[in-house]
């Protein structure tokens, strides 16, 4: 099973950043995370039948992803998108415009 830290940290490989204290820290990139899980269950309720009546918890890194994992490299790419979006001022728009439309066509 996937753990939150392995999805954080496919996403930081696409940031181009290693280290976990270092741009990106580990704690932003698992708060990008628990939204993209709220978006994808607005955007995709079927995935998440039989738990509607469970509210949705903020995972911690070394929790469980219980998402398939047919989606797991679409939450990567939001939280990829979100991170460019913060640096937006320095960064790339257009990179994070591709990884947030990356991230609409797998859902």
């Amino acid at each position: 099973m996937t753990t939150a830290q392995t999805v954080v940290t496919n996403a930081r490989a696409a940031l181009y950043d290693e280290d976990p204290d270092g741009t990106w820290p580990d704690a932003e990139l698992l708060r990008r995370l628990n939204e993209g899980i709220r978006i994808l269950r607005n955007k995709r309720p079927d995935l998440f039948v039989g738990s509607f009546a469970v509210p949705i918890v903020d995972l911690a890194l070394g929790d469980t992803l219980t998402i398939d994992e047919a989606y797991h490299p679409a939450l990567e790419d939001y939280i990829v998108a979100r991170a460019l979006m913060k640096q937006n001022e320095e960064g790339s728009p257009a990179r994070a415009a591709a990884f947030f439309a990356l991230f609409g066509e797998q859902t």
